[in-house]
């Protein structure tokens, strides 16, 4: 079947490791990018499966690296901060009232910090009533945060505690906009397939035969107008995708294998490779086809996609135009937004 472009019709490839994508560099070789040395950037051609995520891939985002309190406050308790894909949750637990003029900064998922400050008997902008139980101090604080329109989601697990929560909804697999889009652009036309593939069985005496499904085939044709020959270099050298090992030797192929990770570097270099088609596919072999065909509620993942074919067309009014094809024997997920999560043993 195929699906003529419309405005909310965007795609985006990605591999289907975690951390690592690939580069096209100034030699014109695909080399692994996330890696030491290398790290995965906003211009860098396939972007990871799980993009955008953290320069030490921890799979958090990265706006909620920034959320912090620093506490001045006596008999209040600050719970470390947990931080997830989606969220960053704190505790503030009251043993008692702190002390007039005593602060608390808060720094919410945006970078904004606000300091709040008790007062003997007030509650006002960023001051909050350090008077009377422990629970009214408690109620005063949250209102003075929530006068302030921060970033934070605020309950109350008990009369002595309060539970700030920030989050934020993010395209999983396909980011639209922003610096760390990874849409395809300069896309005319999609063309995509789904089917099974069938053997006929037959019994001796039998008239009826019997068709039994081996395994899916999803194809999805992309047809593009050619800025560079990225996709050519990517087809010739890094049909796999990428790999990582156990091992430097690069014997022992592991999946989102991320050892070495850290803030300021990637995956250790000698873990990671291209695939290049040398052993039997695993669960992080190929590309990951994101097909959003309506914008919030319809996207199809297509799972360890082998790029099978390359060509190019030269249009009568001198337009070069490129087609990618992607082959998959993993069936696709269609849900609200892309999936990021590995492929099961089970389904590869």
């Amino acid at each position: 079947m195929a699906y003529f472009l419309g405005r909310d019709v965007k795609l985006a490839i990605t591999t289907e490791h975690k951390a690592l994508g690939i580069e096209i560099n100034s030699s014109d070789e695909a080399v692994v990018a996330g890696v030491v040395g290398n790290l995965l950037a906003d211009a860098d051609l396939i972007k990871s499966r799980e993009w955008p995520n953290d320069g030490d891939f921890d799979e958090s985002v990265d706006n909620f690296d920034s959320v912090a309190i620093t506490n001045n406050l006596s008999n209040v308790t600050v719970g470390s901060i947990t931080k997830t894909d989606d969220s960053a949750t704190v505790l503030l637990t009251f043993s008692n009232a702190p002390t007039a003029d005593e602060t608390i900064v808060i720094v919410d998922a945006e970078g904004v910090s606000r300091t709040y400050t008790a007062h003997a008997s007030s509650t006002s902008g960023l001051n909050f009533s350090r008077a009377g139980a422990t629970s009214a101090v408690v109620d005063a604080l949250q209102s003075a945060i929530e006068g302030q329109s921060q970033s934070f989601t605020i309950t109350q697990p008990s009369a002595t505690s309060l539970l700030l929560t920030t989050d934020m909804d993010r395209d999983l697999g396909i980011v639209l906009s922003g610096d760390e889009k990874n849409v395809l652009d300069d896309i005319t036309g999609i063309d995509i397939s789904t089917e099974t593939v069938d053997e006929d069985i037959a019994y001796f005496g039998q008239r009826t035969a019997l068709k039994a499904e081996i395994k899916k085939a999803t194809t999805i044709s992309i047809t593009r107008k050619r800025s560079s020959t990225d996709f050519n270099v990517l087809f010739n050298q890094a049909r796999g995708g990428v790999r990582t090992f156990t091992d430097s030797n690069q014997t022992t192929e592991s999946i989102d294998d991320v050892t070495g990770a850290s803030d300021t570097a990637g995956v250790t270099a000698n873990l990671a490779g291209i695939d290049n088609h040398d052993r039997q596919p695993d669960r992080n072999y190929g590309y990951r086809v994101h097909l959003m065909l309506k914008e919030g509620s319809e996207v199809m993942s297509i799972r360890n996609c082998c790029f099978q074919e390359y060509s190019i067309s030269l249009n009568a009014d001198a337009v070069q135009e490129e087609t990618l094809v992607f082959y998959s024997n993993v069936e696709p997920v269609v849900s609200s937004a892309g999936t990021t999560a590995v492929v099961a043993a089970s389904d590869f």
